[in-house]
């Protein structure tokens, strides 16, 4: 005979050491120096964060091109679009 649920009222939590650590708070432990190396190994893995960092960076320093180089190119190479011609 299969059990039945308990509702959300009734149910015991379990105790909090069994859970695993959030994210969050295992983040806000570490040390800058940490954070940036361990950002930086994540970059280095996930090329679409390396590129969204790199785009961030970007914006914060004023430089909107790299930006719109990025998001321009897949989007003229998924509509078949040729880009227009640059004036001199």
């Amino acid at each position: 005979m299969p059990r039945k649920k308990l509702p959300a009222s009734k149910r015991v939590p379990k105790p909090r050491s069994n859970r695993r650590p959030s994210v969050r708070s295992w983040l806000e432990k570490q040390s800058q120096k940490e954070l940036i190396e361990f950002i930086l190994e994540v970059a280095q893995a996930y090329p679409r964060i390396h590129e969204d960092l790199a785009n961030r960076a970007s914006l914060k320093q004023g430089r909107v091109n790299p930006v719109r180089e990025a998001i321009r190119h897949p989007l003229l190479r998924q509509t078949g679009v040729s880009p227009p011609h640059r004036r001199p």
